[in-house]
């Protein structure tokens, strides 16, 4: 599986390139590292570190995949879109109505869960605020990438995401003498139970197309190492973050949420987490926000401005209606919207590559990816959402 990166790749090794290349995986970086890294702690505990480590690496391998896959489509289509525009120009008008459904309720699901977290971790962090601020505070945070789009959210992500990572090695250190509470090894009763939300925290198309736009807005060739450096570092994050959070709770399995009962026996780290979670939450409400802002404007012509209304106000509504059902959405979000997004990234890709409509714009890359890998792709992405839906209403 080659990269041909065309006639432009002589000229991009100077350092202002490569600081392009950085920032922008910041904006695909921030909106992997979500919601769905919080629950990796309490899934891995129960399916022993070898298991859910596995799931992590081989679908650390297939996101980066399905996030070049997607670039790809991006950059040999006319035209502005988002994934629901993209299928109904490849794929059809049926199927293009599919996924605006879907797009629509996924992300704005996603948003809901953000605005519950981040609310959390606010009042974690301060403790002394007024009932219910906390989520006024975090929405009217939460508005101001949305409002002011990709400029902000790079250059705030790259601090961010910094932040979290030193708050993680942090908490490594700190939970170092408990080494021998991990446990690696464990009777696997639930072989599936790291399917959905592995994936959830993996995934993040919603970001390969800012990515894009940041690279040509600084007149950078796309490159897939904006790609494979955001999709690298996602799984070194969760690799430490799950050790890290599993020193800490000494041999006892984690909470959904994570950093609360820490704080009676470790207020630092209980203070340090609600920081870390809290940056975390602003920065991918902000990336998902953006992307759910375009969704409604480029794909389903909705005006600007009134975008930008329901792109606020929805995560403020959902939360109050939703608040107590985290895991429930969370559930449905990872393994039902994530692995049909999926499915339609990997159609329109070889759809793209084979339509005379994609013919009139060359990519800045392209992949060199076997037929077969393809089908084993689909089948594997496949079946997993099939297992899930069963599962689900099961």
């Amino acid at each position: 599986m080659l990269l041909n990166q065309g006639s432009l790749g002589a000229t991009i090794h100077t350092t202002p390139m490569y600081k392009n290349y950085f920032i922008a995986s910041t904006l695909l970086l921030g909106t992997i590292i979500g919601a769905g890294i919080f629950t990796l702690p309490q899934v891995f505990f129960r399916t022993g570190l070898v298991v859910g480590f596995l799931y992590l690496f081989i679908f650390g391998i297939l996101t980066a995949y399905v996030h070049l896959m997607y670039a790809e489509v991006i950059l040999r289509t006319k035209g502005e879109h988002e994934l629901a525009g993209y299928t109904e120009y490849y794929l059809g008008a049926l199927v293009g109505k599919v996924v605006k459904i879907t797009q629509v309720f996924g992300n704005a699901g996603t948003l809901v869960a953000y605005q519950i977290l981040g609310s959390e971790f606010l009042r974690l962090i301060i403790p002394i605020l007024p009932q219910y601020s906390e989520s006024v505070l975090f929405w009217a945070l939460g508005g101001v990438g949305v409002v002011f789009g990709v400029g902000i959210i790079a250059k705030s992500e790259l601090f961010t995401n910094g932040f979290m990572f030193l708050i993680v090695i942090a908490m490594f250190i700190m939970g170092l003498p408990y080494l021998s509470t991990l446990t690696w090894h464990r009777e696997i009763t639930e072989p599936f139970l790291p399917y959905g939300v592995v994936l959830y925290a993996l995934i993040g198309q919603q970001a390969v197309r800012e990515v894009i736009l940041y690279l040509r807005k600084k007149k950078t060739p796309v490159r897939p190492i904006a790609f494979i450096f955001a999709s690298f570092f996602s799984v070194l994050f969760c690799a430490v973050f799950v050790i890290a959070t599993l020193l800490l709770y000494r041999g006892v399995e984690p909470s959904l949420n994570v950093f609360g009962p820490l704080v009676s026996y470790l207020p630092i780290i209980g203070l340090l987490g609600g920081l870390l979670g809290f940056a975390n939450m602003l920065d991918s409400a902000w990336t998902i926000g953006t992307y759910f802002k375009g969704v409604l404007i480029n794909d389903l012509k909705v005006h600007r401005l009134i975008a930008i209304f329901l792109a606020l106000i929805i995560p403020l509504l959902g939360s109050i209606f939703l608040q107590g059902k985290l895991l429930w959405l969370l559930g449905i979000l990872g393994g039902v919207f994530a692995g049909f997004e999926i499915l339609i990234i990997l159609f329109l890709w070889k759809r793209a590559r084979e339509s005379a409509k994609a013919s009139g714009r060359t990519p800045d890359f392209s992949l060199s990816f076997p037929s077969l890998f393809f089908w084993v792709f689909v089948l594997l992405f496949g079946a997993g959402l099939v297992y899930k839906l069963v599962h689900l209403s099961a």
